[in-house]
């Protein structure tokens, strides 16, 4: 009897686990397509669409990230090191801001619309100058909003 008890308890410990380590994957937006999708060729875009169509939020998204990680290992080198780049070279500026998830919805489907068609490699001065006013046309509140919180204990 207290074998069972124990058993039972340990499973429904070890199922909270792997629920909340879900649910922290999720929420650090592992569980998604790739934020520089837009920067790649229509054909691995694709692909990796195909790749995501499948996952519901909230779901286990191993099997969606390796099929991903495979797909972007097969890219040409050129362009795994555009994608890749050490942030302090300039070809790294070439991209939506590393909050885009933060940003409200209507700003993320404007700047989503700015990048959509760059292609990498090809100069971004016109999309960073477009980035910009849209990001200045972004309220007080909604720059609040994207702070990081203090951990509440």
């Amino acid at each position: 009897m207290t074998t069972t008890i124990f058993f039972i308890a340990f499973a429904s410990f070890t199922q909270a686990l792997i629920d909340r380590d879900r649910e922290l994957e999720n929420r650090r937006g592992r569980c998604k397509m790739p934020i520089f999708t837009f920067k790649l060729p229509q054909n691995v875009r694709s692909d990796l669409q195909r790749v995501w169509s499948s996952y519901t939020a909230g779901d286990d998204c191993t099997a969606q990230r390796f099929a991903t990680n495979q797909i972007l290992k097969k890219l040409p080198d050129e362009m795994q090191e555009r994608l890749f780049v050490n942030k302090k070279n300039d070809k790294a500026l070439c991209s939506i801001p590393p909050f885009f998830d933060k940003l409200p919805l209507s700003v993320q489907q404007k700047l989503f619309d700015i990048w959509s068609d760059y292609v990498i490699g090809e100069d971004c001065n016109t999309q960073l100058q477009s980035t910009r006013i849209v990001l200045v046309s972004i309220s007080s509140e909604q720059w609040q909003d994207l702070r990081p919180r203090a951990a509440v204990q």
